[in-house]
């Protein structure tokens, strides 16, 4: 169960399935090998957002630079893994909790000194590579 709790998952409270009992994401898993409730959670974003992008330039030449900022780093994420942004936020704080447990279990075995942070550690662009690589 511990291990479960570390893995990429849907948002915990869901239509599709008992309140508070994860569903893996398996975002690699392509949908033909997913079973219909699996396609179903995928397919419907039934998940509450915790904030609302808005996009409110009429052309892309005065486009805000935030969104352009998001898009390049994670953007493509919610594409091209068929995730909305907010199982992208849900799936980041258990990518937080998984590197913040790796860097203790680190400075336990004296391999990074005790002043080490986890997540804050990584530079802005790592991020974007570090949930990708998670999911």
């Amino acid at each position: 169960m511990h291990r479960l709790s570390l893995l990429p998952a849907y948002p915990t409270f869901d239509r599709f399935g008992p309140i508070n009992r994860d569903h893996l994401l398996l975002a690699n898993i392509s949908c033909s090998n997913l079973t219909k409730e699996q396609r179903q959670r995928r397919t419907y974003y039934s998940f509450h957002q915790p904030f609302t992008l808005t996009d409110q330039s009429v052309h892309i030449s005065v486009r805000s630079p935030f969104m352009k900022i998001y898009d390049e780093l994670y953007g493509d994420l919610t594409k091209r893994f068929q995730i909305d942004d907010a199982i992208l936020d849900y799936n980041y704080q258990r990518l937080h909790t998984c590197m913040n447990i790796m860097v203790q279990e680190r400075i336990r075995y004296g391999l990074l000194p005790m002043d080490t942070t986890g997540m804050e550690e990584l530079r802005f662009v790592e991020h974007a590579l570090a949930i990708e690589f998670y999911l």
